[in-house]
């Protein structure tokens, strides 16, 4: 189930996203973490913000909004994400999808739970084969999509880098 990627993937994922930040998880038994704050620079957040943003593919991809919400577990932007998954879902599983359509912002909201929060979906009484299947879909769609988004991210952070290393 793809519970089980929550549970795996999620330490990977704020591993990247601190690589991103260009810090790192390990720590000694002395060291606070993080930076010291200080006023005139953004904060660790708001950086990793603007580099997911960044990553976007269009000003209405949902990318960034699901791997800041799996990542720190909050519900932002949840309508958009729902909304999106819900119109994919039924666009790109066929006959399952179509004859789901009038319950499929059911489907994707179990499905964004599944992903963000670890939550398991209760089992319906009409049709479960379709809405499991369907949620499990959904979920691995939000995983891919938040994979690919933080892969763009983590490409545009190395370029330019190596843009400033020749700048010089």
């Amino acid at each position: 189930m793809t519970n089980d990627l929550y549970g795996k993937d999620r330490p990977r994922l704020m591993e990247r996203l601190g690589r991103l930040l260009g810090s790192t998880t390990y720590r000694t038994a002395d060291s606070g973490g993080g930076e010291p704050f200080a006023a005139r620079w953004l904060t660790s957040e708001a950086r990793m913000l603007v580099a997911l943003k960044m990553a976007a593919l269009h000003p209405r991809d949902v990318g960034p909004w699901i791997v800041y919400s799996i990542a720190l577990r909050v519900d932002d932007r949840e309508r958009e994400i729902v909304t999106w998954l819900a119109d994919k879902l039924i666009a790109g599983t066929g006959p399952i999808g179509k004859r789901n359509a009038s319950r499929m912002l059911v489907v994707a909201m179990a499905s964004y739970r599944l992903a963000v929060h670890g939550v398991e979906p209760k089992r319906p009484k009409l049709r479960p084969v379709d809405f499991e299947g369907l949620v499990n879909i959904g979920a691995g769609w939000l995983w891919m999509k938040c994979e690919s988004t933080l892969d763009r991210a983590e490409y545009a952070e190395r370029s330019s880098g190596e843009s400033r290393e020749r700048a010089a």
